[in-house]
């Protein structure tokens, strides 16, 4: 993970290289299993709600490798929604 500051926000990106899509959060939500801000496509857009809010330039890297833990509530829900047998809703 990645500590970025994005549109004068500071925020964790939960790819290794911003050349990877991945999920653009906060400490919180990221430790409690929630909802990201945002996210980071492979093509460089950054959606919202499937609005599009920017851009990959958009990106500051702040800190590389960034440890984040989530917390026991938090890493049962991660663990739920990425189990093989999770279909969604």
């Amino acid at each position: 993970m990645m500590r970025i500051r994005f549109k004068d926000e500071d925020y964790l990106f939960t790819g290794d290289s911003l050349e990877e899509d991945g999920a653009i959060t906060t400490d919180e939500l990221y430790k409690n299993g929630e909802c990201s801000y945002a996210h980071l496509f492979e093509d460089g857009s950054i959606l919202r709600f499937l609005s599009q809010i920017g851009v990959r330039a958009d990106i500051t890297i702040l800190e590389t490798n960034v440890d984040v833990e989530p917390d026991n509530f938090g890493l049962a829900i991660m663990n739920i929604l990425t189990s093989p047998s999770w279909d969604g809703p």
